[in-house]
């Protein structure tokens, strides 16, 4: 009786390792076809709808007020040429009437000097200035002698500035002393003419010749 229970068992087990063996072999051969099916439905998609970087659409689009009546929807990558076509343009001086004046007695004086100099009106220092340092460049860039004098190679020799009615409004002093620091710096002369010179050509003339004495 013994052996016939231990039999049974055995068989039972014999079972069991069989049906186990089975249910493996099923499940491998299900993911098999499952993974083969979807990697052909993948590659499929990917014939059909080759993949594309999408766009992201961005509105660029400025509204500037040109005039009163006109309002112009101007796009980021053309929008100062847009500016320039709607505007509306007209010339005005680039002096003011003391500066005129004073600026035609310097003129007469280069003139008389006969040394091949030129004089220019509001030139920034950063054109006729250079330095290493990216920043002290940039404090000066800008800003602008009144007046430049350059030689036949149009090296600058002397800035002018006129000291007039308006000169003396918000942060002129400062401006004034970076703008003497830095032509001090680059040996640069500077004059300085007030404004009840600027119809004195004999003083703006004295002022001149002191200041290009021994620099030819």
């Amino acid at each position: 009786m013994g052996s016939t229970i231990f039999n049974v068992l055995l068989g039972l087990l014999a079972m069991y390792f069989v049906l186990v063996i089975i249910f493996k072999l099923l499940r491998l051969i299900f993911r098999k076809i499952f993974n083969k099916n979807n990697s052909q439905k993948q590659e499929n998609y990917y014939i059909s709808k080759p993949w594309k970087p999408q766009k992201t659409y961005v509105d660029k689009t400025t509204k500037i007020d040109i005039d009163e009546n006109t309002k112009v929807l101007i796009d980021e990558v053309s929008d100062k040429l847009a500016l320039v076509k709607n505007a509306k343009y007209s010339v005005k001086s680039l002096m003011n009437k003391e500066e005129v004046r004073v600026f035609y007695k310097i003129e007469e004086w280069v003139k008389n000097r006969n040394m091949g100099e030129r004089v220019f009106s509001e030139v920034p220092l950063g054109v006729y200035l250079k330095t290493p340092c990216d920043s002290a460049h940039l404090a000066i860039r800008y800003k602008r002698a009144d007046f430049i004098i350059v030689d036949r190679l149009g090296k600058a020799k002397c800035a002018i500035e006129y000291q007039g009615s308006g000169h003396y409004q918000e942060d002129a002093l400062e401006r004034d002393k970076l703008k003497a620091e830095a032509l001090a710096s680059a040996g640069v002369i500077l004059i300085e003419i007030f404004e009840n010179e600027k119809d004195n050509k004999s003083i703006i003339w004295q002022k001149l010749e002191k200041a290009f004495v021994g620099n030819v």
